[in-house]
């Protein structure tokens, strides 16, 4: 559970660094690598509590 809360936090600080700049440059190519970053953080996140609930407690 405590993967969950720190990797929902952690997704949070990364969109709003993320943001930051987009906002800041305005820029279309910029957007299109921070879409695809941010796409592939949830990514991440996601097979990584699938994973853990596959595993046994413990591990």
């Amino acid at each position: 559970m405590s993967n969950i809360i720190t990797g929902v936090i952690a997704m949070a600080m990364g969109l709003v660094f993320f943001l930051y700049y987009a906002i800041r440059i305005k820029s279309i190519t910029l957007w299109i690598i921070i879409v695809a970053g941010v796409i592939m953080m949830v990514y991440d996140f996601v097979e990584e509590v699938r994973e853990s609930k596959k595993l046994p407690p413990g591990n």
